[in-house]
């Protein structure tokens, strides 16, 4: 829990002795916010890491699970997952809170040792599949990635292969067949189990993702989306949703973090003033659409130390929600 300091104040970072830990960790406990923010310009030994992140876990409490759109059986995940880039302190702590899939799995070297304990059928993967944008019907590429990976990692298979960046076009799409020749291939020798894609917002956005939905191949997709997102893009999302397709928002806090930042109004709407993060998270995973049902499944953002971690995990953790009066779906 060593927080960024500016050069000029480096000099101020200390180790607590185990008086201070415990009186600075009592305090925050007591005094409600965040734990981790109280910790702030200390270095916390790993140790003190440990004890710091079971009491910001007792605290959130366990995430809850849904199910991942209807294509992919009965996979149920929690409304916010890993992301292969987090920093790794805080892949314990999300495990033990029962987060279960791992975005970009695929860029691990090897097996993380938090990992290494729990029986694989225990938690899902997926990989991104890199060659999909720039060289979409280079079918061995997309291959390689995977299988090379797979050696790797030792993770064995994953859940779902995903097109990265997704397609620059429509045409790209319905012609450049290499991506999906790859899995196929995957597919039979146990490798993946199910097509997404991860699209980035090439011009025409919500072109390209309808044409995905009407392709009828794509089990998942992942999808920028954050805070005064186009209207425009709810109607195709919902799209997608209804087709069975598993929904997960990303960039939820890399856009529009200042616009949510400005609306204290809709902050207290969502139970979390003072807590951007967690605001953004819950206005996403809160999204209906003209039936009523929520639009997306799940989100994944870029954690980058514990501050983050319990401001944006705790938009979904069953406790935390509780103690702010916010009503999980």
């Amino acid at each position: 829990m060593e927080m960024q300091q500016p050069q000029e104040e480096r000099r101020a970072i200390r180790t607590l002795n185990r008086r201070e830990f415990v009186q600075v960790l009592g305090a925050a406990t007591v005094r409600g916010g965040l734990i981790a923010a109280a910790f702030k310009g200390f270095h916390l030994t790993p140790a003190q890491k440990v004890e710091a992140a079971e009491a910001i876990n007792d605290q959130l409490g366990k995430l809850p699970r849904r199910q991942l759109g209807t294509r992919m059986g009965k996979m149920e995940i929690t409304p916010i997952v890993i992301s292969q880039d987090w920093s790794r302190d805080l892949y314990g702590p999300a495990l033990d809170l029962g987060i279960n899939f791992v975005h970009k799995a695929g860029y691990w070297r090897s097996m993380p040792e938090e990992f290494k304990k729990l029986p694989r059928e225990s938690y899902y993967t997926d990989i991104t599949v890199d060659s999909t944008p720039n060289n979409p019907d280079d079918e061995e590429k997309a291959y390689n990635q995977v299988t090379e990976s797979l050696k790797n990692n030792g993770l064995g298979y994953y859940d779902i292969f995903r097109a990265h960046f997704g397609w620059k076009s429509v045409e790209a799409m319905k012609q450049k067949r290499g991506t999906h020749r790859a899995f196929d291939r995957l597919k039979k020798e146990g490798k993946v189990k199910y097509f997404g894609v991860s699209q980035h917002d090439f011009v025409p956005y919500p072109e390209i993702i309808g044409a995905i939905i009407d392709e009828g191949l794509i089990d998942s997709i992942q999808l920028f989306y954050s805070y005064k997102a186009d209207p425009q893009l709810n109607e195709i999302y919902e799209k997608a949703h209804k087709a069975g397709i598993g929904m997960t928002a990303m960039k939820v806090c890399a856009r529009n973090y200042g616009k949510m930042n400005g609306d204290t109004a809709r902050q207290e709407e969502l139970k979390a003033s003072g807590k951007v993060g967690r605001a953004l998270f819950r206005h996403v995973l809160t999204q209906q659409g003209a039936d009523g049902h929520r639009i997306f499944d799940a989100c994944v953002a870029r954690l980058g130390n514990f501050e983050m971690f319990e401001e944006n995990v705790g938009a979904a953790a069953s406790k935390a929600a509780a103690a702010d009066g916010f009503k999980l779906a």
